[in-house]
């Protein structure tokens, strides 16, 4: 039995009064959707460019999923960002603030039976298990997007994945994570972590507290970063 979760907690160091990243995952008949934004610190109203985000690109997913070619789907997303440009100077311009003040970043997945889709603005990332394997479905280290780079920059590029295979397990998640669960050294998931992760969830009686409690003991390692996350796991599939 499939199951999402998804959740945030906010840095220690500096205190700010709100969790800057957003995170959902949403299930739509047989399809899946992961996805987190990552507002910038520096922004002011960084976590309310990355609702918007959230919101936005989970709401497009189903009809990405429904392109009949992987270049429709990418000219799809094309769109959707497009959109939600626009939709970000309209609220900029409510709330009488420069446009970047919203600037975030993006990761959003699609999983299904036939395989996983995924699109990426900026650095966060993805992990998704083939296998006995957890791999990343974005390049890593010094092979990945520029962190300056956001949903509201003036290049916005992006990265595009598809993988047709089967996952039994996949991850999205802001930069807040990446120190601690990919070995820097190798750019690649640690997986002993990412057993475990998953291990944890699929006996937990509440997936949703067990994530909560992998967080904070994150925010315990690292209190410098907000950290997001979103995640879809198969309840009781490990022994």
């Amino acid at each position: 039995m499939w199951e999402l979760v998804a959740g945030t907690a906010r840095k220690k160091i500096p205190q700010k009064p709100v969790c800057q990243d957003r995170a959902a995952g949403v299930a739509c008949g047989a399809l899946h959707v992961l996805c987190v934004s990552d507002g910038l610190g520096s922004c002011s109203l960084s976590h309310v460019g990355a609702g918007y985000a959230v919101r936005h690109f989970t709401a497009a997913a189903p009809r990405m999923y429904a392109c009949a070619s992987d270049q429709e789907r990418e000219k799809m997303f094309c769109d959707s960002l497009r959109h939600f440009r626009e939709r970000m100077q309209q609220v900029a311009r409510k709330k009488e603030c420069a446009v970047d003040a919203l600037a975030s970043t993006l990761v959003l997945l699609l999983v299904s039976r036939e395989g996983v889709w995924g699109f990426r603005v900026g650095d966060g990332f993805a992990v998704v298990r083939f296998g006995e394997q957890f791999v990343s479905l974005f390049p890593s280290g010094e092979g990945a997007r520029d962190i300056t780079e956001t949903l509201l920059g003036a290049r916005a590029q992006y990265d595009v994945c598809c993988e047709l295979q089967p996952a039994a397990f996949a991850m999205c998640s802001s930069d807040g994570l990446y120190n601690l669960t990919y070995d820097v050294g190798s750019s690649e998931p640690h997986q002993v972590f990412f057993r475990e992760f998953e291990g944890g969830l699929a006996q937990s009686h509440d997936a949703h507290q067990y994530l909560r409690r992998v967080l904070r003991a994150s925010l315990e390692r690292d209190p410098t970063d907000d950290k997001g996350v979103a995640v879809l796991f198969q309840k009781y599939s490990v022994s």
